[in-house]
């Protein structure tokens, strides 16, 4: 049978207060009944004023207790005093003993258990604590009286308590062990009230997560839990709201994702479509430059396949690298030769401030590294106006390397700045389709950077256009420029 957490918790706080009530009540009967009955000999001894005085004056007389000591009588005849002055209470009522039959053999039963402590009976003691005359029994629960001469103890008087009270005392005790029984049973039937609020107070909070999750799983990623609680649960609903927004945002990704990978492959498929439509119409020919158009839309849709492949990699098991130590600006002059034409036909200058040789060397897959620069530079050659200029410089810190490359107009707006790296982000006109990009150029250079442990950011170019800055962790502190 399945126990739910709510019937666990309110049994286990129901039996922990029943124990504790019923502790609580034992104890405090017990205590009412050990107190009474020290208090009834407490009281009987305070009447006993007479007492005291006796036992002192007698002590005067040898200033010793030798007339008790060694005449036991005198002893009896002061309690046989004390009983005919009613100063020492007499014994409650003994239960009847049964009579014996008639010629029934054996001696008489013996008596009831305890019957011996049922008188009250007094006990003398020297200043020594020594039994002088009484009954050395039960001392330490006896209501105790110092005797006194001239200030000095002399010895010590002792009542003992009534084990078994008269039937007065009996029905005064019940009703009070009635009265702790009633009181116990209100108070165990009162806390179940606070258990029951204490149950629903926590179990509410997790049927809502429990509810929330079963439709979050079946891809109602909007659903929301309240925010208004500052414990450990409230801590475990804003985890699943986390949680709930992150499937949202990715659902949201991979329906965006999905919509703009459909619509770059259907462009340059198009394209090829309608080109080579009109060719079978004759509306084109088949003439060299109709097929340089086709061949130039077919590497377009290869290159934006093989960036989807590469992204796709990078998000299901990383990406491959095959790291060594190496100088990063030769791979950065290495990816420069290659813009040269690009470079003079747009009419951009070029402004290389990194020195002929890094001070630093960085754990690098050359590869994947010059697949980043060439992004990074076939980009600001498509998007900066003609005339422009791009301007690399170096950037070096305890344990980094850091590459700016930057350019001149057109720029980025500020709101648009975080979005550069999300797949098939366009600024705006004049960074799009249309000057050849695709929009996953720089998701893939990102993805490069971290998979070297290095970071990728983009910010407002001093130049008017946009700056870009790779940054990687270095193998060797960097020497300055006196060690060179």
């Amino acid at each position: 049978m399945r126990v739910s957490i709510a019937h666990k918790i309110f049994l286990a706080w129901f039996l922990v207060s029943a124990v504790l009530i019923i502790l609580v009540t034992v104890a405090m009967q017990t205590s009412t009944g050990r107190g009474f009955a020290g208090y009834l000999s407490k009281a009987s001894l305070d009447r006993m004023e007479w007492l005291p005085a006796r036992l002192e004056q007698l002590y005067a007389r040898t200033n010793d207790w030798s007339a008790l000591r060694d005449r036991p009588e005198t002893w009896e005849q002061i309690l046989r005093e004390g009983s005919a002055r009613r100063a020492i209470p007499p014994p409650p009522p003994r239960p009847p003993r049964p009579r014996r039959e008639e010629g029934a053999g054996g001696p008489p039963p013996p008596p009831p258990p305890g019957e011996d402590r049922q008188t009250p009976h007094l006990a003398l003691l020297d200043g020594q604590g020594l039994l002088i005359a009484g009954s050395p029994d039960d001392m330490d629960r006896a209501a105790r009286r110092v005797l006194r001469l001239q200030g000095k103890p002399i010895g010590e008087l002792l009542l003992k308590s009534v084990d078994f009270p008269s039937d007065v005392e009996r029905a005064f005790l019940a009703d009070r062990a009635r009265d702790a029984a009633w009181v116990a049973g209100l108070g165990l039937l009162v806390s179940m009230l606070p258990t029951y609020l204490l149950v629903r107070h926590f179990t509410r909070p997790m049927e809502a997560v429990a509810s929330v999750t079963r439709r979050l799983a079946a891809g109602a990623y909007h659903e929301r839990l309240p925010t208004n609680r500052s414990d450990e649960i409230g801590e475990m609903m804003r985890a699943v709201n986390g949680l709930a927004e992150a499937l949202d945002h990715a659902e949201a990704t991979r329906r965006r994702w999905m919509a703009d990978t459909s619509h770059e492959l259907r462009t340059p498929l198009a394209v090829l479509r309608a080109q080579i439509e009109a060719i079978q119409d004759g509306v084109h020919e088949a003439n060299p430059r109709t097929m340089a158009n086709l061949h130039a839309e077919v590497l377009r849709l290869e290159k934006l396949i093989t960036d989807l492949h590469d992204l796709a990699r990078t998000d299901s098991s990383g990406m491959s690298l095959y790291c060594a130590p190496l100088d990063p600006l030769e791979v950065v002059r290495e990816a420069l030769i290659g813009f040269t034409p690009k470079l003079a036909a747009q009419a951009l200058t070029l402004v290389d401030a990194c020195p002929e040789a890094a001070t630093v060397r960085v754990s690098a897959d050359a590869d994947r590294l010059h697949q980043l620069l060439t992004n990074l530079l076939e980009n600001s050659c498509r998007y900066t106006d003609k005339g422009g200029t791009i301007r690399l410089r170096q950037q070096l810190s305890a344990d980094r390397w850091t590459l700016v490359i930057e350019d001149s107009a057109p720029g980025v707006a500020p709101g648009d700045l975080p979005h550069l790296f999300d797949r098939f982000f366009r600024a705006e006109s004049s960074r799009s389709r249309a000057r050849g990009g695709s929009g996953l150029g720089l998701a893939i250079c990102r993805s490069i950077a971290e998979a070297h442990g290095g970071t990728l950011t983009a910010e407002a170019s001093a130049l008017g256009g946009l700056a870009m800055i790779l940054s990687l962790p270095s193998l060797e502190p960097p020497l300055l420029e006196t060690e060179i």
